[in-house]
């Protein structure tokens, strides 16, 4: 859900080849899937503003309204993706990699943002202008366990997504670097296959907090960890087969494989939003597929600057919405969750200005609290490299 390309905004990579790209880390075409993502989490968010025309909406637009899920998931594949390639990365240069500068660098990119939300949230509350927040959702957040403590709907119900970042990052990195996987390769595949296996069993389930009581329905259902680490998981795969099998297809192979991805992504758009009650096989097995679609069309995408996919993904506006998404990501709740108190609902709360609002409001974010932190934070990693850590 954070993870940024190494360099932001990204380099012009139009005279560099994709192997060229991948080798020092300047991914193009990464900040428009982030754009995509958070997009379609913004309209699947969208439906709880006021005044929402939820019933003129013909039925196949609900397609676009229901998304969140698919947003969050590509969000997980670039992480895993990113975080393992740059770790690889390190660990060629140097032949080890750092904990502790990882997690500084971590703590850069994540903290700065989201504790300002915090303090600002608490401020808001503390003047009852806004209400509903509850000790247990204080709790879920400050631990970065909010997937499994603390109401659903609130204006921290959100971070469940980070939650499960931040337990991916607790975990991977220490298993990469203990096991030394850039070296046993072959360990490291069938680490990764085990969750991509055992997720959609777990979603196959369905699991929930309602059916299963409070304990179950949050370790195994819902927002688990153990719903989405399947998406994670692919991304880190997919870092490392990048890496062993760098390859560049032509126009015509990219096309048809970036069509059949996209084609795989809808159909399980289609199924989730009209027929995810007609087989639970299915529905466990279909985000699976659609994260292994989303790496492809990630990968596909990187390459041949000419061509439609990349140029518009790589369009300034477009980029420019990715390198916002995480700020974005967490302010927007606050102009749409239905605890706000009068006068501020009629202005904030509209289906026709919350967006606007919540974009102005990620670009002071980025720019006043996480453009000044990631530039420390990219500073840190020049001096590791530096140094040859």
């Amino acid at each position: 859900m954070d993870s940024q390309n190494t360099v932001s905004p990204p380099l012009d990579t139009a005279k560099a080849t994709p192997d060229v790209r991948f080798k020092s880390g300047e991914i193009p075409s990464l900040n428009g899937w982030r754009a995509v993502a958070i997009i379609l989490v913004v309209l699947d968010h969208a439906k709880f503003t006021a005044g929402f025309p939820s019933g003129s909406l013909p039925n196949l637009a609900w397609i676009f309204f229901e998304q969140g899920n698919l947003g969050v998931r590509m969000f997980f594949v670039l992480s895993g993706f990113l975080i393992t390639h740059l770790l690889l990365r390190e660990a060629a240069r140097a032949g080890t990699v750092s904990l502790k500068q990882f997690y500084l660098r971590r703590s850069l990119r994540i903290l700065p943002v989201y504790l300002t939300y915090l303090a600002v949230l608490a401020l808001l509350l503390k003047t009852q202008i806004y209400v509903g927040e509850t000790n247990a959702a204080w709790l879920g957040s400050l631990t970065f366990t909010r997937n499994m403590v603390g109401p659903v709907s609130s204006f921290t119900g959100h971070f469940w997504s980070l939650a499960v970042e931040e337990q991916f990052y607790l975990a991977w990195p220490i298993c990469l670097v203990s096991l030394a996987l850039w070296r046993r390769v072959r360990l490291a595949y069938g680490l990764l296959f085990i969750p991509i296996l055992l997720c959609p069993l777990v979603r196959m389930c369905g699991f929930t907090v309602e059916q299963n009581g409070e304990f179950y329905g949050r370790i195994l259902g819902g927002n688990s960890i153990l719903v989405y680490a399947d998406s994670l998981a692919i991304g880190c795969l997919g870092a490392f087969l990048l890496r062993r099998f760098s390859q560049t297809f032509t126009p015509m192979k990219a096309s048809l494989l970036l069509g059949g991805a996209v084609l795989v992504i809808a159909g399980g758009a289609f199924w989730s939003t009209f027929l995810s009650q007609h087989s639970k096989v299915i529905t466990g097995l279909f985000p699976s597929l659609q994260a292994v679609a989303v790496l492809l069309a990630m990968w596909v995408s990187t390459q041949h600057p000419k061509s439609i996919s990349f140029r518009i993904l790589n369009w300034r506006p477009i980029v420019l919405l990715g390198v916002l998404s995480y700020s974005l990501y967490i302010w927007h709740v606050l102009f749409l969750c239905p605890f706000t108190e009068p006068p501020l609902r009629a202005l904030l709360y509209s289906w026709r200005f919350w967006w606007l609002t919540s974009i102005v409001v990620a670009v002071f974010s980025y720019y006043g609290v996480e453009r000044p932190l990631l530039r420390l934070k990219n500073k840190l990693a020049a001096a590791d490299a530096k140094a040859g850590r």
